[in-house]
């Protein structure tokens, strides 16, 4: 009925031709947009049709790419509308900037990492809509495994957050090194890992091979150092016709605890020519399966175990903590020569006349007896601990204008000046010691500045004023009769020929102590511990 009303309308024939090419440049300017950018006009998208699609369009590219001399790769036409001198710097800046790369480890907060990683195109798509994904089943200790995802063409890629070198991690390997390089376990380690919201290090079992390998590296260079130095050694001092040169050592000994109940311990020589460690020897009571067996009944199985035992036994020493420095000198001593081609013919000591006496007689078979040296630093500790000795046991030498703990630690130290400044001369180091003692003695109505040196450079401050006519020296409250009546004995004994001989050198075992405090700074204190985590800091 309508059809009477509305007439039928026949439109031009072009009409059609044109409403074809609205349609043509409508869906070319569609599929010419990115994903993100239609997903306003569709809502339901195949990605796989969608990577197939940009695909098509990365191949085009790809074939109408050009390569650039210069370059060395295939690059857009904005690229090869560069002058040749522009493109021979970028090269050049190109090869700083690959020099310039970092290296190493940082620690890095994946909400930032992954935030930047937003704004970076996809390698397919390229599209800025990458996400970051951690695998925690993949993890490796603290060696993370991370998925790089586009959410837009389905691109992803995983990579792990550290270096493989061979079969382990080069985190991992770092990790439980410096771990132990500051004095902590896989327990501390863990720790820090938990309050630093970081994943946990390794298990205990990769944890236990890694302390292995670090471990024989450690040994091996050690004993590529010590065989260093024995040959500098021997290039200082000249040997005999089988090759053997002769050499002070200083040796001393150090434990893991105070008293002596410490299990473990270690021993070490340093050159007195080098200051360079020439041996160590490691000491220990600890032997984890000796005491899981401990309480076991004496039966054959028993009796064969530990015959097989014995020689994989981790404790190497049986006796008391205080023994544990006589026995490691008697070794290193026994295989100097057989190991370094080296005679210690001088022994540096604290003395203690239990490890001199085991090793004076070493070197008998080639008619060499070890000559006892004395350490200046504990001849010196001694007139401190014999004047406090002497304060504390007997009444009335304490006090304001006596001996104090200040006039104690004065002589203390003006005797170890006086031994140090003399090396070599034995008559001037007994005329000094007792100078010294003298100096502090006097008082403004007390002078005995008479056995202090003369002249303008002389240490004492009255014989300086003396020739040069000044009135710079200031006295002190000195010491009454009474009381260096009671300190001249002690003088008398700690100014023997028979002790000053021995400082003659005026060497000390500072490098020693040194040693020691580096040892314990990477072995923890505070734990158990069996004889190859001793080694550790040696």
């Amino acid at each position: 009925m309508w059809r009477h009303y509305f007439p039928t309308y026949h439109p031009p024939f072009w009409s059609y031709s044109f409403t074809l090419f609205l349609l043509r440049f409508c869906l070319i300017i569609y599929l010419s947009m990115p994903p993100k950018a239609r997903s306003g006009y569709t809502k339901s998208v195949n990605i796989v049709e969608t990577s197939t699609l940009l695909n098509r369009s990365v191949r085009r590219r790809k074939k109408t790419s050009v390569s650039t001399k210069g370059l060395g790769k295939e690059c857009s036409a904005s690229a090869r509308k560069i002058p040749a001198g522009l493109t021979t710097a970028s090269s050049e800046g190109i090869k700083e900037c690959k020099e310039s790369i970092i290296s190493g480890f940082r620690f890095v907060d994946m909400r930032i990492l992954s935030s930047v990683m937003e704004c970076m195109p996809c390698k397919e798509c390229f599209v800025c809509d990458l996400i970051l994904q951690e695998q925690a089943m993949k993890r490796k200790g603290c060696a993370s495994n991370l998925r790089l995802l586009c959410c837009s063409c389905g691109w992803s890629m995983e990579f792990f957050t550290s270096a493989q070198i061979g079969r382990f991690f080069e985190v991992n390997r770092r990790f439980v090194y410096a771990s132990r390089s500051v004095g902590c376990g896989r327990a501390a380690g863990k720790r820090f890992c938990g309050l630093m919201n970081m994943p946990p290090p390794p298990r205990p079992t990769p944890y236990a091979r890694h302390n292995k390998e670090i471990l024989r590296a450690v040994k091996k260079i050690s004993l590529e150092t010590m065989r260093d130095t024995a040959r500098e050694i021997h290039d200082i001092k000249p040997g005999s016709d089988e090759g053997i040169a002769r050499c002070g050592v200083s040796v001393d000994g150090t434990w893991q605890r105070r008293g002596f109940s410490s299990l473990n311990g270690c021993v070490s020589a340093i050159s007195m020519d080098t200051g360079k460690v020439v041996d160590v020897e490691p000491l220990s009571k600890v032997c984890i399966k000796c005491r899981e067996h401990e309480n076991d009944p004496d039966t054959p199985e028993t009796t064969a175990w530990r015959a097989d035992h014995r020689a994989s036994c981790k404790a190497n020493f049986k006796g008391s903590a205080p023994a544990m420095e006589p026995e490691g000198a008697l070794r290193m001593f026994q295989r100097s020569v057989d190991q370094h081609k080296l005679q210690y013919d001088e022994y540096y000591g604290d003395g203690d006349s239990k490890s001199y006496s085991l090793v004076k007689d070493v070197y008998q078979v080639y008619d060499i007896e070890v000559q006892k040296k004395e350490c200046v630093g504990h001849v010196q500790k001694r007139l401190g601990t014999a004047l406090r000795k002497l304060k504390k046991e007997k009444k009335g030498m304490g006090g304001k204008g006596r001996l104090t703990d200040a006039m104690i630690d004065r002589l203390q130290n003006y005797y170890g000046i006086a031994i140090r400044s003399n090396s070599g001369d034995l008559a001037a180091m007994k005329k000094a010691i007792y100078a010294s003692l003298f100096h502090c003695a006097s008082s403004a109505d007390s002078n005995y500045h008479g056995h202090c040196p003369e002249g303008p450079e002389s240490w004492c401050g009255f014989q300086r004023d003396k020739v040069n006519r000044t009135n710079t020296f200031k006295h002190g409250t000195g010491l009454p009769l009474d009381v260096r009546e009671e300190i001249k004995p002690i003088y008398k004994r700690l100014s023997e020929d028979s002790l000053l001989s021995k400082c003659l050198d005026g060497k000390t075992q500072n490098q020693n102590e040194s040693l020691n405090g580096m040892v314990w700074e990477r072995v923890p204190k505070g734990c158990l511990l069996v004889l190859k985590y001793c080694s550790w800091g040696l």
